[in-house]
């Protein structure tokens, strides 16, 4: 489905449960600038899904007149984006019961791809009844049914963090803190049985101390995903570059952190923002190609500077 003002009448996206704006999208323009009522900063997510979404509302309803003037800095992941599809976005809410709710204004959430939306009421099913304690055992049975293998060819399972770090929809979490990743370790001793170090997975919860857990599991560690997140005081949370000093995460410290346990394996500067042109249509939302590449200079700079300290430490 191509975003465009013509759609918004599509008989075929109404009888696929799309909601359109039920006011003259036109008029409600014009009359926001010639009579302004409301401006607010920042058009990201939380505006788009919840006061824009509102505001809508108060439209279709006939309860307002006028929009909202929405001023925002130059992100290319919203300005882009909302000019390349005519200033419209859809807004995607999925209910606890599983329930898919599709209005055209509002938040995007790349890579919820219609067919897997199309099964989440399935999974829910299947994971019903499931708690940390029943997950943990089946991933025990699986662990101790390839360890041996694994052994033998010398293969190393990394299990990813949970992402986000807290459950959502009811769903058990057990790669998201000392804790869980302390018994996840243990149903199966072998070394084989590792983990994907994801610092903005494990970062995303401000309790989760990563530069004690690189330490504290550092035999363990088979492939790091370093990339910054910042964690605001609600707990929301959102991606940003791989500089320490742009978000949460002590990227930098964790670079010490790794060099002072002399780690050897794999490493990759994971996400990436959508910059220098980059938008949903040229690159996978998630993975821009430039931000990138910045995060990886970033992280060689961080490593060298680290080992060096290291170095002369020893």
């Amino acid at each position: 489905m191509e975003l465009k003002q013509s759609i918004l009448s599509d008989p075929v996206l109404l009888k696929n449960g799309y909601a359109f704006p039920s006011y003259d999208s036109a008029k409600v323009k014009a009359a926001t600038l010639n009579e302004p009522t409301w401006l607010h900063l920042g058009a990201g997510n939380i505006f788009r899904a919840f006061l824009g979404s509102c505001q809508q509302k108060l439209l279709n309803r006939g309860l307002a007149k006028t929009g909202i003037i929405v001023a925002e800095g130059y992100d290319y992941e919203i300005v882009d984006v909302l000019r390349q599809y005519e200033e419209l976005t859809v807004n995607v809410t999925l209910k606890e019961s599983g329930e898919v709710e599709k209005e055209s204004n509002g938040l995007t959430l790349p890579g919820w791809e219609p067919e897997r939306l199309a099964r989440i009421k399935d999974l829910f099913v299947a994971y019903e009844g499931f708690d940390e304690k029943r997950l943990r055992a089946n991933f025990k049975y699986f662990m101790d049914a390839i360890i041996p293998t694994c052994e033998a060819y010398d293969i190393k399972m990394a299990i990813h963090p949970d992402d986000p770090p807290f459950s959502i929809f009811g769903l058990p979490r057990l790669v998201n803190n000392i804790e869980n990743i302390d018994q996840l370790l243990a149903v199966n001793p072998s070394p084989y049985n590792g983990l994907t170090f994801c610092t903005g997975s494990l970062g995303a919860d401000p309790s989760n101390d990563l530069v004690k857990m690189i330490a504290r599991y550092h035999d363990r560690i088979h492939f790091m995903h370093v990339r910054n997140v910042r964690v605001d005081a609600n707990g929301d949370f959102s991606e940003v570059s791989h500089r320490t000093q742009d978000g949460t995460v002590d990227i930098t410290g964790v670079m010490a952190a790794l060099a002072k346990i002399d780690y050897s394996g794999y490493l990759r500067p994971d996400h990436g923002r959508h910059i220098f042109g980059e938008n949903a249509s040229n690159v996978r939302p998630g993975y821009g190609l430039y931000d990138r590449a910045l995060g990886a200079m970033y992280l060689a700079g961080s490593w060298d500077m680290a080992r060096k300290i290291q170095h002369a430490v020893d």
